[in-house]
């Protein structure tokens, strides 16, 4: 269990299930951590889970899934008052019994729950084509990572979740439980309670063999893909192989020309497309360590979309022309480093800085990290620059015939 020692008033439990990906379970997955915060035996329904919350001092409690490199994790996390703060002691012997009542000593899925949910999944899916940029960025990851399973939704296929059964789930949540890494974290001030917390919490946390690998997509041969709907606007999204991952040298650097090209609203997608062109409502663009992958994304102006699609081709081009200088990386290190420093204020950024030096293995200091990111040369983002490669173009827009 890793304690993170605060003063915040507030106290943070997560839990985490960590395993190897397989995306034919990704459906139940999903439903899974859905099931696991919405009730328990002793609360059978969301409105007695909610009543019980309230009691609680208004405690909060939330689970999601999500899928680095090899590993796909499901995340739950509750956030209670500080029990010195209220004079109520007893909140840690609650805390630890809902856990218990959630997690390994579950003795009970509700059907209703199951079906709604499940049913509210498939309703997403078969509206996807409302929803304009999500349609895109599912379509694109198809295209741009093929095979590849980051590519595949993290819910899983509108007919993965057709095929899920209550009693599916509850035989997937046996095998999670007897295979999956399982840790804790609790952030807060917590000292007169530690020992409580750790002895009623330690029956959650289980060893496995599970650990993230760094491996690239596969690098293949240019395409570019062109869908419509009918909408009123143009979505852009652009797929770039860059192979520079976390535990590399360079991996600073990379940050750093993430941040330059498209990362935030100094850099130069976002002047030069935005701002100046005026050719498109939003830019920016994201570097994953993980794949060695930079995307860029951008909603445009539906008459524009070809000019807009050239002048990014031109800018990642000829970086040099827009104001990839040495003063633009003094400028992204600064935000980058503002960034970390106010990270470390945010009780949810630390508890989830925790739960990630324990998955990759290499903690870092707030120091280090600071030294590390002041080391980049321009020199280190040419490097970077020269590296990225056009993988995938993908536009979805509302007209055919329009330019």
């Amino acid at each position: 269990m890793k304690i993170i020692q605060t003063d915040y008033k507030t106290i943070q439990i997560s839990f985490h299930m960590i395993d190897e990906d397989d995306v034919k379970q990704r459906a139940y997955r999903f439903l899974l951590q859905k099931m696991l915060v919405s009730h328990t035996a002793k609360y059978q329904t969301r409105q007695e889970m909610s009543t019980y919350l309230q009691t609680l001092y208004g405690a909060s409690l939330g689970g999601r899934t999500s899928h680095i490199g090899n590993l796909n994790m499901i995340h739950i996390a509750l956030m209670i008052v500080n029990p010195s703060m209220v004079n109520e002691l007893r909140l840690v012997d609650d805390v630890i019994e809902l856990f218990n009542q959630m997690i390994t000593g579950r003795t009970f899925f509700s059907q209703s729950i199951f079906d709604h949910e499940k049913r509210m999944l498939i309703e997403q899916w078969e509206s996807i084509e409302d929803q304009k940029r999500l349609y895109a960025s599912i379509h694109f990851n198809q295209k741009f990572y093929l095979d590849h399973p980051f590519g595949y939704p993290e819910s899983g296929y509108v007919e993965d979740i057709k095929n899920t059964t209550l009693d599916g789930l509850k035989m997937y949540f046996k095998k999670v439980l007897e295979t999956n890494k399982r840790l804790v974290i609790v952030n807060g001030f917590i000292a007169s309670y530690e020992d409580k917390l750790r002895e009623g919490l330690k029956q959650l946390e289980k060893e496995g063999p599970q650990k993230i690998v760094f491996a690239p997509l596969i690098n293949h041969s240019e395409n570019q893909i062109s869908e419509y709907l009918e909408m009123n606007q143009a979505i852009i999204h652009l797929g770039y192989h860059l192979p520079i991952f976390r535990n590399e040298a360079l991996y600073e650097a990379a940050l750093c020309f993430d941040l330059m090209v498209g990362g935030y609203a100094e850099s130069i997608l976002f002047k030069e497309i935005r701002e100046k062109e005026g050719l498109c409502y939003d830019v920016r663009s994201a570097y994953d360590s993980i794949y060695g992958i930079l995307t860029i994304k951008s909603g445009v102006d539906l008459k524009r979309k070809t000019e807009a699609i050239e002048k990014i081709h031109e800018i990642i081009k000829h970086l040099e022309k827009y104001g990839f200088n040495e003063d633009a990386l003094e400028h992204a290190k600064k935000y980058i480093i503002h960034q970390i420093k106010s990270s470390y204020d945010d009780q949810g950024a630390l508890t989830m800085r925790a739960f990630f030096d324990i998955l990759y293995a290499n903690p870092v200091s707030l120091d280090e990290k600071i030294k590390r990111i002041m080391k980049v040369s321009f020199s280190d983002v040419l490097k970077i620059r020269n590296q990225l490669k056009l993988q995938t173009t993908y536009v979805l827009s509302g007209d055919k015939n329009d330019n």
